[in-house]
């Protein structure tokens, strides 16, 4: 089952203001999932609030998710209740053989035993066709089905192709890998676990944060897959706010209020008898983006910065100053790398990157002093705004941004002061043509490499 290793995502359905389901939303998500690099979708989880929709909204959000991926992803169908036969009715009533997989929560309120689970599951195996991932998450259902119960279900049917596994404990799931058949697997259920479930030997995880982080998340994943473990908990630390943050106040609510921060769906409402987050959350996910948008500025300045640098060098090359007019070449190219940088820590960051328009440079300058004299000033500018953004991430407490951002701090430093040397230099020629020739070739020996 290749079909679900990796990264799904238990996607939550978008409601509009008046509580019907907003399927502009919907497909907006299910682009952005797929678009992220996740390797497949899960629709009608518990995260959908499959409990609250009817049976009209189920299969019209089915035929939305489906409709959006258009075949480019495997889909996962949730299925599930507390009511065994009637369960394996509405899988043999569903068009199971389109989706990879059902997921079939444990049955929950009634609080079966752990040969109750044991039934249960064999009953679906027995009395329908698909093949059915298993869903332990005893959080929600007030019981949990233990690793014997799950293993003698796995050894005895085929078709319980996986466990999806959110226990309390982690020995638990641990226990799980330990001892599962080979061609059995094992999916996290647990965002904040999920990471150390694949290195741990997990074919992957059904992920709530995936949907709205889903190129960081499936990334650490599949980093995870690979053993690279250093590169995957560097991902993971910076996840780690989110995941507890979208689940303060609860699931789904906070990864609806989430993805309404990003611009993904337009409204964070979920229908009762869950409420949608706190105004205090939600800006507290508001605050987590403020300084990734913050960062879409610099971006922008960056851009702007590499533009007028290429408009100084055009300028310079034009009127005879060959090393000035390379020395600006080499700094256009530097801009645009820093411009790279930013762009590169906010989308692993999990922001949403603004690739910006420009003004148009100054084109024109009355000499090459009038020019350095541009830079410099342009140079004071960056440096303001950089200095903005380390105020910022110190009074929100972003120390990983605020990390980040030290390099540009000594870049801007090293910047200046090179600006304010070459313009000491052109004072001292004045216009001294034969100190302007010597200038030019000197200057060729100051440009710094590309970091």
């Amino acid at each position: 089952m290749k079909e679900i290793m990796g990264t799904g995502v238990a996607l939550c359905t978008p409601f509009n203001v008046d509580g019907t389901i907003d399927f502009g939303s919907l497909e907006k998500l299910v682009e952005s999932c797929i678009q992220g690099g996740v390797e497949y979708l899960v629709a009608l989880g518990t995260t959908a609030e499959t409990a609250t929709l009817s049976d009209q909204d189920k299969q019209a959000v089915v035929n939305s998710i489906v409709q959006t991926n258009a075949g480019r992803l495997p889909i996962v169908l949730g299925i599930g209740g507390n009511n065994t036969e009637l369960v394996a009715k509405q899988i043999n009533q569903s068009a199971y053989k389109d989706f990879a997989a059902i997921l079939s929560v444990a049955p929950y309120y009634n609080k079966p035993n752990q040969e109750g689970f044991y039934r249960h599951y064999s009953y679906l195996a027995e009395n329908t066709e698909a093949n059915i991932i298993m869903y332990n998450v005893p959080g929600r259902t007030g019981s949990n089905m233990l690793p014997a119960t799950t293993l003698r279900l796995a050894e005895k049917h085929p078709s319980l192709v996986a466990i999806k596994d959110a226990p309390l404990d982690f020995t638990q799931f641990l226990e799980l890998l330990g001892n599962k058949p080979k061609d059995f697997l094992v999916l996290s259920g647990d965002d904040m676990w999920a990471l150390s479930s694949v290195i741990a030997g997990a074919a992957g995880t059904i992920s709530v944060i995936g949907q709205g982080l889903p190129q960081q998340f499936s990334d650490m994943i599949r980093l995870g897959l690979k053993g690279n473990a250093k590169e995957a908990f560097a991902l993971q630390y910076q996840l780690m706010p989110f995941i507890d943050l979208i689940f303060k106040e609860g699931n789904p609510a906070g990864i609806k209020g989430l993805l309404k921060v990003q611009g993904t769906i337009k409204e964070k409402g979920v229908r009762l008898p869950l409420s949608e987050i706190s105004e205090t959350l939600e800006k507290e996910l508001q605050t987590a983006f403020q300084n990734l948008s913050a960062l879409n500025k610099q971006i922008k300045l960056e851009s702007e910065s590499s533009n007028l640098y290429l408009s100084m060098a055009s300028w310079a090359e034009s009127n005879g100053f060959e090393g000035t007019a390379m020395f600006l070449y080499q700094h256009a190219d530097e801009e645009r790398m820093h411009m790279l940088k930013l762009v590169k820590f906010l989308n692993e960051r999990g922001g949403k990157v603004i690739i910006p328009g420009t003004s148009e440079p100054k084109n024109d300058f009355e000499t090459v002093q009038d020019l350095f004299e541009t830079l410099l000033e342009h140079e004071l500018g960056v440096s303001e705004q950089i200095n903005g953004l380390v105020g910022l991430t110190l009074s929100e407490k972003d120390h990983i941004t605020n990390n980040f951002l030290q390099w540009f701090v000594t870049e801007q430093i090293e910047e200046e002061k090179l600006a304010r040397t070459i313009l000491d230099k052109l004072k001292l020629i004045g216009d001294a043509k034969s100190g302007m020739y010597l200038f030019d070739q000197d200057i060729k020996n100051m440009h710094k490499a590309v970091e």
